[in-house]
């Protein structure tokens, strides 16, 4: 193991709590919605706690120094991953996602941490490594949008409290 990935790990122990899967939210529970694909899909995630939301939002802000090293990229992308299945995403969800071509996530106004969580960031983190090919791969014409889906985000004035994910 070389410096960089002892740097990593260390990194990894002091920055982020530990989060095991979870199931989605109950119905009866405060949750945030995604909604995407067509016909359109809903899905219901727990809202992040503000440690979660912390520790996101510290490795966003840090990210200067740590994008030149290839191992935390990968590390990276995989603690945004565990982050939405923690949140209740599943993986077959996930790959859904990368697939659609809008998200619209649905907030309440009381949900501070949730609010403030970068959603657009931690998806598209996640959902790298589904939306880009390998190379000599054949790209369709449908797949065409996936090698170069960018995320972006909108706030609609109508509602403050919708999100919307989408390829550019």
């Amino acid at each position: 193991m070389g410096l960089a990935e002892i740097l990593i790990r260390t990194f990894e122990e002091k920055l982020f709590p530990k989060l095991s899967p979870r199931e989605p939210p109950l119905e009866t529970w405060p949750a945030v919605v995604l909604r995407y694909g067509t016909p359109t899909r809903e899905l219901r995630l727990y809202v992040p706690e503000p440690e979660v939301t912390a520790s996101i939002v510290n490795l966003l802000r840090s990210r200067r120094e740590w994008m030149a090293v290839s191992s935390a990229v990968d590390l990276i992308q995989r603690r945004c991953t565990a982050t939405l299945a923690y949140l209740g995403l599943l993986n077959d969800q996930l790959e859904s996602i990368a697939q659609a071509g809008t998200l619209q996530i649905t907030i309440a106004p009381e949900m501070l941490t949730a609010r403030q969580f970068p959603w657009e960031y931690v998806l598209a983190e996640a959902t790298r490594p589904l939306r880009f090919f390998s190379p000599g791969q054949k790209l369709g014409k449908s797949s065409l949008s996936k090698v170069h889906l960018v995320a972006s985000v909108v706030c609609t004035n109508s509602n403050p409290s919708v999100v919307l994910w989408h390829p550019v």
